[in-house]
């Protein structure tokens, strides 16, 4: 929706050649984008000093060092912001053929 600018082809969406379609079936920024933001939730996660299965400052705990919060506290923000933004910029940097062959009179319409 959003790098589409609110432009969505529903009949696209059911169509097996459509705009839509990506390699094998799976959208790769899509995915690296989850692993992005679910590793930055999880990854922070954090125990009371022998406790729990998670290192006391977490997993990737020298990334959120300069962090004055536990960022796990936040995780749910913290990864649904990096996939986001992940994603925006993936899709930016590695547009799909769709978006690269679409003409832009068309896109205004």
């Amino acid at each position: 929706w959003e790098v589409r600018n609110t432009n969505l082809k529903l009949a696209e969406l059911y169509r097996v050649d459509g705009d839509y379609r990506y390699s094998a079936g799976f959208n790769w920024r899509g995915l690296v984008s989850l692993v992005v933001g679910g590793v930055l939730a999880v990854g922070g996660a954090y125990s009371a000093p022998g406790s729990g299965p998670f290192p006391q400052k977490g997993i990737i705990g020298p990334l959120y060092s300069w962090f004055p919060i536990h960022v796990y506290d936040y995780s749910w923000l913290v990864g649904l912001v990096a996939a986001f933004l992940c994603y925006l910029a993936l899709s930016a940097l590695f547009p799909a053929a769709a978006a690269r062959r679409r003409p832009q009179a068309a896109a205004a319409t």
